[in-house]
This record gives C-alpha cells, structure tokens and sequence, in this order.
C-alpha cells in the first residue's frame, strides 16, 4: 500500500464527527429554531450540543439510529437551557433590566413572505401550550412519525396522540377566533367606509 492511500483512509477525529453529524445539521438547525423561535439562541443551543457531542464522538459512533438520538439531545438540552433562562429571569428584578435588552419577542417569521392564512397558523402557533407545539412541530411540520418524536421526546405514544389532538384543536380554535375577530375587523372597517362615501 502506498503512503499516500494510507495517510487517506486514516481519518481525524474531526473527519469521523462530521461525517457522522453534518447529514443532520440542516434538521437539526431547523427544530432549533423552531423551538427558540429566533436564529441567535438557536445557533447557540445548536453549537453548544455540538461541542458536547464532539467531546462523546466514541459515544457517537455506536448509535442505532442517530437522527432520533440527536434530535432527543437537542430537545433535551434546549429544555435545561429554557429552565435556567426562566431561574435567571426569575432572580432578575425588572427594575434591574437595561432599557436597550433584546426581549426575545421578535417573530422568526417576520422576514419571511407569508400569506394570510401561513399567518395566521403561524400566530396561532404561538399561542398555544408549548408541549402541544413542540408535537405539532415535530409530527406535522417535520414529518417524524409518532413512534420517532416518543424516542426523541421519552414520551409514550399514547401520551403524544392525546397532546397532538388537544394541541391541533388548540390550534383551530386560536386560528379561528383570530380570523373571525379578523372578519369582525374587516366589516367594521367596510361600514365606516361606506359611511364616509355617503358624507
């Protein structure tokens, strides 16, 4: 064998990890920021469950079915880093907060050309309880079967078809109260134009 094919077939440990991840990175980057709902705390979660999981590559090789085992690290580690954010919040006084901090409350979907109905699903979303979301997300948004999101979540099946139903109809009521109140607005508006055309 020549030197130069067996310095190809050694490989790095860099080399072993990112074959290993990079399929999953896109996926990954999308529950993220589906999760944190803006791109700075979900490159941040994604990043630190990276660094992690570079330092248990040995770990990492002997998965089965490594797609539902990282997608169960990110959740997991998007959970504690939830938690300890509401801890930080809680000893924070809000007297104590500077006038010019970011409050998390900007829409990812903002930027993105959405039409009124995507809208109002997407607002929707966001009002509902997050256990229910967090399965929407994943069965119906990402297409993960029931029995993949109970691996990802450590839930049982049961559980999550109870929370898909619930959290769908959730969905529907927020989604149809809104445009109903939508609707309501629109008539108001037509009357008060009409109004004013016969002034």
């Amino acid at each position: 064998m020549s030197i130069i094919k067996l310095f190809k077939l050694r490989t790095t440990p860099a080399d072993r990890f990112e074959q290993l991840v990079s399929p999953h990175i896109s996926l990954m980057y999308r529950l993220a920021y589906r999760l944190c709902q803006n791109e700075d705390d979900a490159e941040e979660v994604l990043q630190l469950l990276l660094t992690k999981l570079y330092l248990k590559l040995d770990e990492l090789e002997r998965v089965d079915s490594l797609r539902p085992w990282l997608m169960r690290s990110l959740y997991n580690l998007y959970v504690d880093s939830y938690r300890k954010q509401q801890r930080t919040l809680a000893v924070i006084s809000p007297d104590e907060i500077p006038d010019n901090i970011e409050t998390g409350d900007r829409n990812p979907y903002h930027e993105i050309e959405l039409d009124d109905q995507q809208r109002l699903i997407v607002d929707a979303m966001q009002q509902i309880n997050e256990e229910q979301r967090i399965v929407i997300v994943l069965h119906d948004v990402e297409g993960y079967t029931l029995t993949e999101v109970s691996d990802i979540l450590q839930i049982p099946v049961g559980t999550l078809k109870s929370r898909l139903h619930r959290g769908r109809n959730a969905l529907r009521e927020v989604a149809d109260k809104e445009l109903a109140e939508k609707e309501l607005f629109a008539d108001e508006y037509r009357d008060i134009s009409n109004e004013e055309s016969l002034l």
